[in-house]
């Protein structure tokens, strides 16, 4: 499920696009199968940028809020890398069920965690877990935006290069009539088009004018 997720945002960024209120409730399922395909909604906080432009606008989900958004309290710029954040603390959510930060019976304030990138692995939550997926968390909630990976690089992590979770994930979009960019088997490299191929978010895209916000969007 991670990597559709990280594939959708991946698509969102090469397109200009900026989430910026990823989080579990934003995240539908499009049955309840075992492997069901995964959407993203309610872009009512998005915003379509080019490369050079930072956005100002405090907003997101308390828990879900990059540092650089809390530091500067909206009166500062910030990159899509916000939504990098945002999908470490989903990713942290998703393998143990508990949040990052303390969010009850804590003397510290989640905005001062936050900024301080105050979160840590339980053996009692990680046992279980990979070494590659602690280190892809750690690579997405990093507090400096500096050092953060994009979501491009996000993509090429050990723990979302397998190829058979990619293809999976192709043939489960192509049976939803979802068309998405192929990839190549052979390397696990996306293959890189003059246009992008996913209609249905580009007739909603092209409504807008870069620079506005994103209204949110009729679920087909």
């Amino acid at each position: 499920m991670f990597y559709q997720l990280a594939r959708a945002v991946n698509y969102l960024h090469s397109n200009g696009i900026t989430h910026r209120d990823l989080k579990p409730e934003n995240i539908l399922l499009a049955s309840d199968s075992d492997y069901p395909l995964v959407k993203i909604t309610d872009f009512g906080m998005s915003k379509i940028v080019d490369v050079q432009t930072m956005m100002k606008t405090y907003c997101g989900t308390p828990s879900y809020v990059a540092p650089e958004i809390v530091r500067t309290g909206g009166h500062g710029a910030y990159t899509n890398l916000v939504d990098v954040w945002s999908l470490g603390v989903i990713l942290y959510v998703s393998l143990t069920g508990h949040s990052p930060f303390k969010l009850k019976d804590s003397t510290i304030s989640l905005p001062h965690q936050i900024l301080k990138g105050m979160y840590n692995f339980p053996s009692r939550l990680f046992n279980h877990i990979s070494r590659d997926a602690i280190s892809l968390i750690k690579d997405m909630m990093t507090v400096n935006p500096m050092e953060r990976k994009s979501i491009r690089q996000v993509m090429y992590h050990n723990w979302l290069l397998d190829r058979h979770i990619k293809f999976a994930v192709d043939k489960l979009i192509s049976h939803n009539n979802e068309n998405s960019p192929p990839t190549n088997a052979e390397n696990n490299e996306v293959v890189q088009q003059p246009e992008p191929t996913d209609n249905s978010l580009m007739r909603g895209i092209q409504a807008f004018v870069p620079g506005q916000v994103i209204k949110r969007p009729r679920i087909e």
